[in-house]
């Protein structure tokens, strides 16, 4: 009898911090007068990425000399990352990916390693692949799915 209200209660405090943690989303106006969320958007600054996208399908190609920080924020949509444009990894990389009712894939590329902390919300994070026998260089991914699915997969 209790297990059902139990889960319930879980899901829904989870649901709860998921929204209080999530940044705000940028509003533009349309050619009507309406309101619309901004769509795809990455800005890359020296050795930090952005991508925020929602409501799409979208392939993305980073480049870069070197990472160190990137934050990634999808929902409703598919969305493939590709971090083969990356040259070097920073000692503490780090990656913050978060996805809502969506699917977001990381293409990484074998000479990276990426060691990953989840959370999950009726979701799933899954690695395909495997990174070369001693990589140049490690990501710290910390990957926040609710609703849909975080893929890794090395090239």
């Amino acid at each position: 009898e209790l297990v059902l209200p139990i889960i319930l209660l879980i899901f829904g405090i989870g649901l709860l911090v998921d929204a209080l943690r999530k940044p705000k989303r940028h509003f533009s106006i349309g050619r009507k007068g309406r309101h619309t969320p901004s769509k795809n958007n990455i800005q890359i600054d020296g050795e930090r990425f952005t991508f925020d996208a929602s409501f799409g399908e979208q392939k993305q190609l980073v480049s870069m000399n070197r990472l160190s920080r990137g934050d990634i924020s999808t929902s409703f949509g598919e969305y493939e990352l590709d971090l083969s444009g990356v040259e070097a990894v920073g000692e503490d990389c780090f990656v913050e990916a978060s996805c809502s009712f969506g699917e977001l894939t990381l293409l990484i590329p074998k000479r990276f390693r990426v060691q990953c902390d989840s959370s999950t919300s009726f979701a799933a994070v899954e690695t395909h692949g495997q990174p070369d026998a001693a990589p140049t260089g490690t990501i710290l991914l910390r990957a926040s799915a609710s609703f849909g699915e975080i893929k890794v997969r090395y090239i």
